[in-house]
């Protein structure tokens, strides 16, 4: 049996309980690993040596150089080659790994992954106590942007586009926002899109067809991002187009129209979720038995229900002590409801044809979860910057993106060659003068030359 076989039977029989036999495996296996891998890295290094030479390079020196991969830390030494005033290590641009990194480029894409469900700090904690790693708060924010960076980059280069567009019978369209914290004591908004086909049943859950989201802290990037999906996806000569949103500025019935000019039918919708929130907040100083009368009325799509709950509303209003702002809360409903009654007008009352089901509508609310999970609450605040970069990565992840772009960056090729280094001759041929600060300069205070004072400084003045 090999050393690291007898390592590991070694460590079986003499651990005191499964947890240290346990750590001290994955301890023995690592070093194992990284030392394999180091060898390996420097015999591909030695095999470059005649290609580069091919091309008129010269060996200069051998470098250390210490990368941390997701199985470890690998040190090696690899050639630094030169031609001309050009620079370069030829095992840095094989592994595809940049100057002055430390980590290899899957392991700063896992670390980015895991930033997008918890807080950096967080992050760092989970990823030092089940691997080998080892990262600070700091280290996983900074290379979140880097990576954050490169997939923004490449997603904005290379959109979806499907060889051919798609032809659906109904299309789920939505859109919505929410506010997380600015650093600056103000607030930063994140404007939602999203299309889906529809949804299916999975045992249990419900799970939407060709899901795509388009987000940013822009709206209007956000929209630009989302007509062009469609444009590039589908064809919607032949398909109605079902849209839902709460209504709000920049999610207007309008905006859906334009997204879907082309469409066969487009129908709106008020967001059920922040019209019965409306109902709620607007209803605080009714009873329960009144808002549910209210939401029924709704349901029912009776507007001379809802005109009586309105008239008792009046009524109570009138009784209660806050009662000025009572009656603007009726109003303020009032006005709501006559302004949004077309969009809240149910699908059956509609009778669209081949339309039975509103299911896959409303689901926008639930789809904010990564987003107000990872950025909101806890004293989050996040800088303009920072805020798009992670719900950029978060859509790359739901989009199934992600991994693509990170491969992109990874392509092995000519990295940037090391420019040849400025030297200055003053600071190696001159001596500079350092000061001594251990030794003070001081002086014997004597005036009389015959006393033992006076001789010792004559001594030393002489």
């Amino acid at each position: 049996m090999d050393k690291l076989g007898n390592k590991l039977i070694k460590i079986i029989l003499e651990s005191d309980n499964s947890i240290d036999m346990e750590k001290n495996m994955y301890q023995a296996i690592s070093e194992v690993i990284v030392e394999i891998v180091s060898e390996a890295l420097e015999k591909v290094d030695d095999k470059l040596v005649n290609s580069m030479k091919v091309q008129g390079y010269e060996i200069e020196r051998k470098d250390k150089r210490k990368i941390q991969f997701l199985f470890g830390d690998v040190t090696f030494a690899r050639r630094l080659y030169r031609k001309g005033k050009k620079y370069k290590y030829a095992l840095d641009e094989c592994l595809c790994l940049r100057s002055y990194r430390r980590y290899s480029s899957l392991t700063e894409a896992k670390f980015a992954e895991i930033s997008t469900s918890s807080s950096f700090s967080k992050s760092a904690e989970a990823i030092n106590k089940v691997s080998t790693l080892n990262v600070s708060p700091s280290g996983v924010h900074k290379i979140t942007q880097r990576v954050a960076a490169k997939v923004i980059e490449y997603t904005e280069k290379n959109r979806k586009k499907s060889k051919v567009k798609r032809k659906v019978p109904i299309l789920f369209l939505e859109g919505d926002g929410l506010i997380v914290k600015s650093q600056k004591k103000r607030r930063i908004s994140i404007h939602r899109f999203q299309v889906h086909e529809g949804v299916i049943k999975e045992g249990n859950r419900t799970k939407t067809i060709n899901l795509h989201r388009c987000t940013d802290t822009s709206r209007r990037k956000a929209y630009k991002d989302m007509l062009r999906y469609l444009h590039d996806n589908y064809d919607l000569t032949d398909t109605i187009v079902l849209t839902n949103s709460d209504n709000g500025s920049g999610y207007e019935p309008e905006v859906f129209q334009e997204l879907t000019l082309e469409c066969k039918q487009h129908e709106h919708f008020l967001d059920k979720y922040h019209l019965n929130r409306k109902i709620e907040e607007r209803m605080y100083f009714c009873d329960f038995e009144l808002i549910k009368k209210m939401k029924q009325a709704i349901y029912d799509y009776s507007k001379k229900d809802v005109e009586i709950v309105l008239d008792t509303m009046e009524s109570i209003a009138v009784i209660k002590k806050d009662h000025s702002q009572s009656k603007r809360a009726t109003e303020k409903l009032a006005a709501y409801l006559n302004r949004n009654w077309d969009y809240i007008k149910p699908l059956n009352l509609r009778k669209i044809e081949g339309v039975s089901s509103s299911k896959g509508l409303g689901i926008c609310e639930n789809s904010h979860r990564p987003y107000v999970y990872r950025m909101k609450r806890q004293g989050k605040t996040w800088s303009p910057g920072g805020a798009k970069n992670m719900v950029k990565l978060i859509d790359s992840l739901e989009n199934d993106v992600f991994e693509e772009a990170i491969k992109a960056d990874s392509q092995k090729e000519n990295l940037e060659s090391i420019p040849e280094p400025k030297i200055n001759m003053n600071d190696i041929l001159l001596d500079r003068f350092i000061e001594h600060t251990a030794v003070k300069n001081g002086k014997i205070n004597s005036e009389s030359k015959s006393s033992p004072l006076g001789i010792i400084k004559k001594i030393f003045n002489s």
